[in-house]
């Protein structure tokens, strides 16, 4: 600590001194008591920084001089010289067992299973749709969501999840990151039992995938400014809109889409086959997320698809849920 605060100080001083010499040589250009100002401050300043430096260096010498604080020195180089740099904020002494084994359970499918497969995919630029499947299986989906086929764990271990599957490839940690935050977390949070019921369990499995239209090409990720909208008519709403760069678009079952109803924004959740979306590449380059254009012809769904709070909270939240996405 004394050696940072000394080298800091010292910093200090030497930048204000070369100020104390600048300032006079700026008197022709700025006014009298400008110039006296600046030169008093920079002299304050310097006055005050090599008070600490004594300080600092008086410290210093008295900490030397006693035994047991030698030996304290020497105790502090040794653990040093064996930091374990794969761990140095000794984050593994403070998981708990249950974030050890959903650790251990990504980084040991990531290394195996997903590794093998990321080379060629982005060689070939393909999506691999089983890989959503398996991660299924192992809980990684919705993890955090207590019931309907997910593994209730806490964000330390979707954190933790995360990182072991960003080791091998981040737009596949991403793709997990958008089926887990941005679609079932909406649905989960802000969503009825019905709704839950209807799409959480086989989204947790992998045998649905979700995509989260939020993103327009005229507004970008702001809610006040995008133009896709709902009017309600007999039996539900009718849904119109463009959004794009849509991860998951083209192999999506599920599609939670935000527009505004009466100029307040609300989701709804659409499936694909229903008639009036399509999807499109918005560009060649392969990405694992396959992100791609949304088109919503006037879709005409039921109100139960409808995500029933009405807040720019929802969405803005499951942008936040989703973190390293």
């Amino acid at each position: 600590f004394f050696e940072i605060h000394f080298t800091t100080l010292s910093l200090y001083l030497s930048r204000y001194r070369s100020y104390i010499v600048l300032v006079p040589r700026l008197e022709a250009k700025l006014a009298t008591s400008t110039s006296v100002f600046l030169l008093n401050m920079a002299q304050s300043i310097v006055r005050n920084v090599a008070r600490q430096l004594r300080t600092v260096r008086m410290a210093r010498c008295q900490i030397a001089t006693q035994p047991q604080n030698r030996t304290l020195m020497t105790s502090q180089r040794v653990q040093a010289s064996s930091l374990n740099w794969k761990d140095p904020f000794d984050i593994e002494s403070q998981l708990t067992d249950d974030e050890k084994i959903m650790r251990d359970a990504a980084a040991s499918y990531s290394q195996d299973k997903l590794m093998p497969r990321i080379v060629m995919s982005n060689r070939n630029e393909t999506f691999d749709r089983e890989i959503l499947n398996e991660m299924g299986e192992l809980g990684l989906l919705g993890s955090t969501i207590e019931g309907y086929g997910c593994a209730g764990s806490n964000y330390v271990s979707y954190g933790l999840i995360a990182r072991e599957v960003e080791r091998v490839d981040s737009a596949y940690r991403s793709s997990m990151s958008v089926q887990s935050s941005l679609v079932m977390h909406p649905i989960y949070s802000y969503g009825n039992e019905e709704q839950r019921q209807r799409w959480l369990p086989k989204l947790a499995t992998g045998e649905f995938i979700g995509a989260f239209g939020l993103t327009e090409p005229d507004h970008g990720s702001d809610p006040g400014g995008m133009e896709t909208k709902a009017v309600p008519v007999d039996g539900g709403f009718l849904v119109s809109g463009t959004k794009s760069w849509i991860t998951h678009a083209p192999v999506a079952d599920v599609f939670v889409i935000w527009g505004k109803l009466d100029g307040v924004i609300r989701g709804f959740v659409l499936e694909r086959g229903m008639e009036g979306t399509k999807t499109t590449h918005a560009s060649p380059v392969r990405t694992c997320c396959s992100r791609v254009h949304v088109y919503i012809v006037e879709i005409c769904i039921c109100t139960g698809c409808a995500i029933p709070l009405h807040s720019l909270r929802a969405p803005r939240s499951c942008q936040h849920g989703c973190g390293v996405v």
